[in-house]
């Protein structure tokens, strides 16, 4: 998969469907391998915001996207070279705090409907509270 797809979706270029396809291709693969099916093609960098987050939660809710597709969003954008956001920044530390906790699920919270809900009402007031999140709850 290439950087410029999710730069794409972002920015409402493709939809969620057109980049489900995509993502298709590495449901299931473990990390290592997924990486290696990520194309750096961006020549500059594309500042990743949460109005975009909100988009992949929006997406989610509609159910154009599934929690594999927002792991592999989240897995990309950790890997990409040219998708970028500023941690020392508040809105930039909100984004890859949430990036991080989609990346591993299991780990932090599952990505279901009231999570993604909770985040995404977040989202819109400028932050991401784990906290406000559920891990023991599947809806």
């Amino acid at each position: 998969m290439k950087e410029s797809l999710l730069q794409q979706y972002f920015d409402g270029e493709i939809g969620a469907l057109s980049l489900k396809t995509f993502l298709s291709s590495v449901r299931g693969v473990s990390k290592l391998v997924r990486g290696e099916n990520l194309e750096c093609d961006l020549t500059n960098d594309y500042e990743v915001s949460l109005k975009n987050l909100r988009k992949v939660c929006d997406d989610y809710l509609a159910g154009w996207l599934d929690e594999a597709d927002v792991v592999a969003i989240a897995f990309f954008l950790l890997a990409a070279d040219h998708l970028i956001w500023d941690k020392t920044t508040e809105q930039g530390s909100v984004v890859a705090e949430l990036v991080d906790d989609w990346n591993s699920p299991e780990i932090d919270f599952p990505i279901t409907a009231r999570n993604m809900r909770r985040i995404a009402r977040g989202l819109d007031e400028g932050i991401y509270d784990p906290g406000a999140l559920s891990a023991d709850e599947s809806s």
